[in-house]
């Protein structure tokens, strides 16, 4: 049996939800991470998806793809998409990379990386 390297909880204050996740965060659960991003961003109810870092441990390439790719979807539903408590290794990894004043600031900053010339769309499982 193979233990979960992964965990999340997903709790709602008003229309916003956060989506705290833990553990490890690398391409063999990526899509899956991505699946309760999306769910939540889904919900009629809520305009704002927290996402929560503070106890993730490891967060590799394609953590950070599924966290933009995240982001994009929220844009493009009208919604946010914001990520806190990134510390340790996660947060070197969002600062080496560049992404985290992108996906940390609630507004404007992603479209210093994407504009309506770029015409990005997301296939069904949040690729772009």
């Amino acid at each position: 049996m193979i233990d979960e390297i992964w965990d999340y909880d997903v709790t709602h204050e008003g229309r916003t939800c956060t989506v705290s996740v833990s553990g490890e965060i690398d391409m063999s659960v990526s899509l899956d991470v991505f699946a309760v991003f999306a769910s939540a961003l889904d919900r009629p109810d809520i305009d704002h998806v927290r996402a929560d870092l503070a106890a993730v441990s490891f967060l590799g390439s394609a953590g950070l793809a599924i966290l933009v790719n995240a982001k994009l979807l929220a844009c493009d539903r009208g919604r946010q998409f914001t990520v806190t408590g990134v510390k340790g290794l996660p947060l070197q990894a969002m600062e080496i990379t560049g992404l985290l004043p992108v996906l940390t600031d609630m507004q404007g900053s992603l479209a210093r990386f994407v504009t309506e010339d770029d015409a990005l769309r997301l296939d069904d499982r949040g690729v772009i």
